[in-house]
């Protein structure tokens, strides 16, 4: 496997390939209406509750469909959410950057905003956490209207605020942990871009999925409009909608259609045969249909239910074209095309040598035959290898192989110290001479100079910013296991749904 890795990176800086998948969201739409699973809880087999939204003709609920394992169940009772003991909480992230001030758009967001207030049925509470710089808590859940008036009141959209979205999307979330009685709702209100948030769009993503809210957005078109891509990409794993509007009518149609949104919602209960084990579980109303899953014995709330079948892949690095010296260009050109040709060939002709490798530690004498230092390295020649080797022991005497395999380790980097150091001194040898010859003796210099400095910058910038990156997902990912063990996943199901939702390095 270390082969292959090293190969793949070699193929990465020739080729520059990158595949990216998109998961499907447990979140069905057309132009009848909007249809999500809310939750469902299979505590009681004999009365399976499932809550979910739905926003078209409430006389397509005649003919609801919902099927386990393909096999249709009949419906024993349907209710509207506002009619069960279940209760809202909605939390208002609002945004307080400078441009808010502009046409009057916060006066108009604050006017919405106070309608859903007063809208709130009994029980029902309301949060509201503001962002421009940093997040604000205006005021945390209650139902007391003259709270919420004076939060709203006390905002105000300084010149000078940027936008910090993902930090008041965080923010928001954790209102959500002292109220775990009620059903977790989340609208945002923007007109621009992120630019200062310390958060970043997959630790906020992750933030909301985790809590099992389901979210939506005002979008404030009275200037650019908002980052409606950020926005749906989290729709997309927890469900909701993005209403927009600039003008007062618009804008309070914006805020009248995600109250009513809110308020759409049911539970229809079933009888299921299912004793044990995950459940796939389908639900269709007039034509539109969702999917999910659940637990057999346990409640799952938001994207707990999502049945996820692929998680995005990094995009591949791309080349830059140079606008300097031809001969820099034709150098360049040369070390890639052999990279490839290489890798392209180690890949057709070592397979087997490779999985003999890997289970060689596994057969009955695997542990007194380790792999050869040199093994499964870019290295394949006899005269490369040994190349390496004399490389390896200068740079252990002088003690730079140490410090080398622990730059690379931290960086993620699918070499070996030694060839990293041999193919670093060969590149600036081949970079120095090449400028000299071909740029003149100054040139040259500059660009042996850069040859010299620029790899171990970038390998302590990709080690850096890889340690930073773990530290900042372990929160999260944590905050993701322990939600999903909650919901009833076993220990392995929980890290396989995690490794899904988070990004490299912590998937």
């Amino acid at each position: 496997m270390r082969q292959r890795g090293r190969i793949a990176a070699a193929g990465a800086v020739v080729a520059g390939l990158a595949a990216v998948l998109f998961a499907p969201a447990a979140m069905a739409q057309s132009n009848a209406g909007l249809l999500t699973v809310r939750a469902i809880d299979g505590t009681n087999k004999k009365a399976v509750a499932v809550t979910f939204l739905w926003t078209g003709d409430q006389a397509g609920l005649e003919n609801l469909t919902i099927r386990e394992d393909g096999e249709a169940k009949k419906v024993d009772k349907l209710t509207d959410l506002r009619k069960t003991e279940k209760r809202l909480g909605i939390v208002a992230v609002v945004d307080l950057s400078g441009s808010m001030a502009d046409d009057g758009a916060l006066t108009r967001a604050k006017a919405g905003l106070a309608k859903m207030a007063a809208a709130l049925s009994p029980g029902d509470q309301m949060a509201i956490v503001s962002y421009n710089n940093q997040a604000v808590v205006e005021t945390a859940f209650t139902s007391d209207q003259d709270q919420i008036t004076a939060a709203l009141d006390g905002m105000t959209a300084p010149r000078d605020g940027k936008t910090a979205m993902f930090d008041g999307i965080r923010k928001g979330v954790s209102l959500f942990s002292s109220r775990p009685g009620l059903q977790p709702n989340m609208i945002v209100v923007a007109d621009g871009k992120d630019d200062v948030s310390k958060e970043t769009l997959e630790s906020a993503k992750a933030s909301v999925v985790g809590s099992g809210a389901a979210f939506f957005g005002v979008e404030m078109t009275h200037r650019t409009g908002a980052d409606l891509a950020s926005i749906h990409s989290i729709i997309d794993r927890t469900g909701g909608a993005v209403f927009s509007g600039s003008s007062r009518d618009e804008v309070a149609k914006a805020f009248a259609g995600v109250n009513t949104t809110i308020r759409s919602q049911f539970v229809a209960t079933y009888a299921s045969i299912a004793d044990q084990g995950s459940v796939n579980f389908s639900l269709a109303v007039d034509n539109v249909e969702t999917q999910a899953s659940y637990v057999v014995g346990v409640k799952a709330e938001g994207a707990a239910t999502t049945k996820v079948t692929s998680a995005p892949l990094a995009q591949g690095p791309a080349w830059m074209r140079s606008a300097g010296s031809v001969t820099l260009a034709f150098v360049l050109v040369g070390l890639a095309a052999g990279l490839g040709v290489f890798a392209i060939a180690a890949l057709a002709s070592r397979n087997e040598s490779v999985l003999s490798a890997v289970l060689r530690p596994y057969d009955e004498d695997g542990a007194s035959a380790p792999d050869k230092e040199g093994a499964g390295g870019l290295a394949q020649t006899a005269l490369m290898q040994r190349v390496v080797e004399i490389t390896e022991d200068l740079a252990e005497r002088q003690g730079y192989l140490e410090k080398v395999e622990h730059l690379l380790e931290r960086a993620d980097l699918p070499l070996r110290a030694a060839e990293a150091i041999f193919f670093y001194v060969a590149g600036v040898a081949i970079l120095g001479i090449g400028g000299v010859f071909g740029l003149g003796l100054l040139p040259g210099l500059l660009i042996t100079g850069l040859a010299v400095l620029v790899p171990p910058a970038v390998f302590k910038f990709l080690a850096a910013r890889r340690g930073k990156k773990f530290v900042g997902q372990l929160p999260d990912t944590l905050s993701l296991l322990s939600g999903s063990l909650r919901a009833g996943y076993s220990l392995m199901q929980g890290l396989d749904a995690v490794s899904q939702e988070v990004t490299e390095p912590m998937a």
